[in-house]
């Protein structure tokens, strides 16, 4: 089932995301992708992805354990 949200309630989402992204030191994220030079929004695109890399492995361990 599905969850149908306002737009309004998605751009406080959205809003509250990226203040708190802005508020992240940028020494949580040293290495290679050179995140203090990111805008906001490019952060959390990156964070983003992240999550939704985890979220597959986890998927495909969670369906190779059932095999």
């Amino acid at each position: 089932m599905k969850v149908q949200r306002s737009s309004g309630a998605a751009k406080r989402d959205s809003d509250g995301m990226k203040a708190f992204v802005q508020a992240l030191p940028d020494e949580l994220f040293d290495g290679h992708t050179e995140f203090s030079v990111l805008k906001p929004e490019q952060k959390l695109q990156w964070l983003s992805q992240c999550v939704r890399f985890a979220w597959e492995i986890r998927k495909a361990k969670s369906t190779a354990s059932k095999a």
